[in-house]
C-alpha cells in the first residue's frame, strides 16, 4: 500500500508555479489571496477540480515566505487510498516546508476540508467514532474520512509494549508525552515507572510513550536535537514527524 501511495503521489502531485497558486486564487475564499499579498506566510486547503464529472478535487499547499511557491495533488473521493493519499501529501507539506507546518494539524485540516467539499455534494462521511455502523455500506455515497489524534498517532509511530520492571543497574532514555498541555519530556531514568508515577501525581495526562535502554549521553543528543522546540528544562513542542525521526534515529543506534 505504501508503494501504490507513493507511486500515486508521483503522478499526481507536483510543485506550483506562481501562474498555478493565481489560478487557484480564483476558485479560493480568500487565504490564497491572503498569502499571496504576504499578509500570511502560507495556508492549505481543498478545491473542486471544476472540470471533474467524477467529483475530482485538489489538495493544496501554498508558502510565499521568501518566494510565491507551493505543492497540489489532485484526488478522487472514490479512490481507494485518499486517506493515505492525504496523509503522504501532508508529509510532503511538512518536509518541504516544516518551519510552517505541523503534519497532524494539516493532515487533520485537509480531512475536515475534504468532509465539508464532500458533504455539499451530497456525499454521507463518517470517521472512526462511528465505522463499524457504516462499514456495511458499499453504496459509494459513503466515504470513509477519518481524523488521527496524537496520542494515538504516537502510540502506532512507536508501537512498543513498554516493561513492567527494569535493571535498576542500567540507563532508560523516555519519551513522556503530556496530552494537557501537548508537550513531550525527554528524560532518563534507572527506574521510568517509578518517574512516571511520581509526575503522575502531580498532572494525570502524563505517559510513558517510549523507553530505551540507552547510554544517559542519548539523553542530551536527543534534547540537543529538538533544542529550537524546547519550551522549558526537559519539555519539548513536539510534532508526529518529530516522533518519526526520534524512532528512526533510536532505532537506528548501535546498542
Amino acid at each position: 500500500m505504501e508503494n501504490q501511495t507513493q507511486e500515486f503521489l508521483n503522478k499526481n502531485c507536483q510543485f506550483l508555479r506562481e501562474e498555478d497558486i493565481l489560478e487557484i486564487n480564483k476558485n479560493d475564499s480568500g487565504p490564497v489571496s491572503n498569502v499571496i499579498r504576504k499578509l500570511v506566510p502560507h495556508c492549505f486547503g481543498t478545491v473542486l477540480f471544476k472540470d471533474s464529472a467524477a467529483h475530482d478535487y485538489l489538495l493544496f499547499y501554498v508558502n510565499n515566505e521568501i518566494e510565491l511557491t507551493g505543492l497540489i495533488c489532485r484526488l478522487s473521493f472514490s479512490h481507494p487510498l485518499r486517506n493515505d493519499v492525504t496523509y503522504a501529501f501532508a508529509c510532503l507539506a511538512n518536509k518541504y516546508f516544516p518551519f510552517h507546518t505541523r503534519l497532524l494539524r494539516v493532515f487533520n485540516n485537509y480531512q475536515i476540508q475534504t468532509i465539508t467539499l464532500a458533504e455539499k455534494l451530497g456525499y454521507i462521511t463518517y470517521g472512526d467514532e462511528n465505522k463499524d455502523t457504516y462499514t456495511s455500506y458499499i453504496d459509494s455515497n459513503y466515504l470513509y474520512i477519518p481524523l488521527c489524534n496524537k496520542p494515538q498517532a504516537i502510540k502506532q509511530i512507536f508501537n512498543q509494549s513498554l516493561p513492567t520492571s527494569y535493571n535498576m543497574r542500567l540507563n532508560y532514555i523516555y519519551l513522556m508525552y503530556n496530552c494537557r498541555n501537548d508537550l513531550t519530556k525527554i528524560g532518563r531514568s534507572i527506574s521510568p515507572l517509578k518517574r512516571e508515577k511520581t509526575l503522575q501525581g502531580e498532572d494525570p495526562e502524563l505517559n510513558i510513550v517510549a523507553i530505551w535502554e540507552k547510554d544517559k549521553i542519548y539523553e542530551k543528543m536527543l534534547q540537543d536535537k529538538f533544542v529550537s522546540k524546547r519550551k522549558r528544562g526537559e519539555w519539548f513542542d513536539l510534532d508526529v514527524s518529530d516522533f518519526i525521526t526520534i524512532k528512526n534515529y533510536m532505532d537506528n543506534l548501535v546498542s
